[in-house]
């Protein structure tokens, strides 16, 4: 267990964390890459006009409280995609200590039971105010039944939904490649093909790519059917959670 946090953050650089602030439409991105063990995450904070939502924050406490501290920014929100450990590894200890509520969507709660501090659930398409910026929830099942992607103007946080390489594993509890196919459709028929999209993980792409420019080099986005795409998706040799591609 964490200790319980009264947190209070040391300014730094934030290039000393090998970070990248990236401007979007009307707010600014923050792309933070973390570690521990095996396990390599990017974690995004949003800002605007000085508030902050802090998007799966996992792994490592204080870069993301210098992080807040450099860019004077005061943490509103956490946003989880969906509740796999590696997603969720901070939220309690940061809801407790900065005093926010967390967000997750309600399917998600009710099938795995996940429990935190100031736990709010969450509806689809319901949207949620940060400084001037609305961040719209997406649905998008398949991963897990309740995973979500966030969508803030001209940027998607995609979760294990959808990354540059490929798409996450439907083979854990409450996986469904049918779904996770239908959610795929549904981001690349309805999202502007210049949307950034800002995965969990990435395997040599860096974060940030235009949908447009995912659609034609991930394979799992070339299938026209689901039985095909399901067929793919599960083949034998992709049964571990390191298995995207």
């Amino acid at each position: 267990m964490r200790e319980d946090c009264s947190i209070v953050a040391t300014k730094h650089p934030i290039e000393a964390f090998g970070n990248r602030l990236l401007p979007a439409q009307g707010h600014d991105i923050v792309q933070l890459r973390m570690s521990y063990q095996r396990f390599v995450n990017y974690n995004y904070v949003i800002a605007s006009r000085g508030q902050a939502a802090l998007i799966d924050p996992a792994w490592e406490p204080d870069t993301i409280l210098a992080t807040l501290a450099n860019l004077g920014l005061r943490a509103v929100a956490i946003l989880l995609t969906h509740s796999h450990m590696d997603h969720v590894d901070l939220a309690d200890y940061l809801a407790v200590g900065l005093r926010i509520p967390v967000y997750m969507h309600k399917r998600e709660i009710d099938a795995y039971g996940f429990r935190c501090a100031n736990l709010q659930p969450l509806q689809d398409d319901q949207e949620i105010r940060i400084g001037e910026v609305d961040v719209r929830t997406i649905a998008t099942p398949g991963h897990t039944s309740g995973s979500v992607c966030f969508h803030s103007p001209g940027a998607l946080f995609a979760g294990d939904t959808l990354f540059n390489e490929g798409c996450g594993v439907c083979h854990v509890e409450g996986g469904d490649p049918h779904a996770m196919y239908r959610s795929l459709t549904s981001l690349l028929s309805t999202l502007d093909p210049s949307t950034r999209v800002f995965p969990g993980h990435s395997f040599g792409s860096p974060p940030g790519m235009t949908l447009e420019k995912i659609r034609q080099m991930n394979v799992y986005l070339q299938f026209r059917d689901p039985n095909s795409f399901s067929k793919f998706r599960m083949r034998a040799d992709t049964s571990t959670a390191m298995d995207f591609v």
